[in-house]
């Protein structure tokens, strides 16, 4: 019996030492957004940070926007870093259909959005 309970303890302390040098990026919650504001248009549907993608319309005279995101890690739009709570450097909107990438990268690994953007080239009428 002393023999097991000591091979017990042995191999729990080895447990413990292999946990503590595991890397916290195991355990680190996956990157997500937690809000998106936008200088013009509207989001059809309203923007839900749990949806990979989502759709923004703006006005035919929009040519260009500003995305606003919040999120816990480093955010890149179109490749640019992009402070938590501060408004992109202004985006060019083209007639039709613009993709516009986001992504967030923490130690939980990195999430990339793609919010593509619809003008149109003639007004509502």
């Amino acid at each position: 019996m002393r023999r097991v309970s000591k091979s017990l303890t042995a191999l729990l302390t080895i447990c413990a030492m292999l946990f503590a040098l595991l890397p916290a990026t195991v355990f680190a919650a996956a990157p997500a957004m937690i809000s998106l504001n936008v200088s013009a248009g509207v989001f059809e549907p309203a923007f839900n940070p749990d949806q990979d993608n989502a759709k923004l319309f703006v006005d035919y005279k929009t040519d260009n926007i500003t995305l606003t995101p919040a999120a816990d890690g480093t955010i890149s739009i179109n490749d640019q870093s992009v402070p938590s709570g501060s408004a992109s450097a202004p985006i060019s909107i083209q007639y039709g259909y613009t993709q516009i990438p986001i992504s967030i990268k923490n130690d939980g690994g990195t999430k990339t959005y793609t919010v593509t953007v619809y003008r149109p080239n003639v007004p509502d009428l």
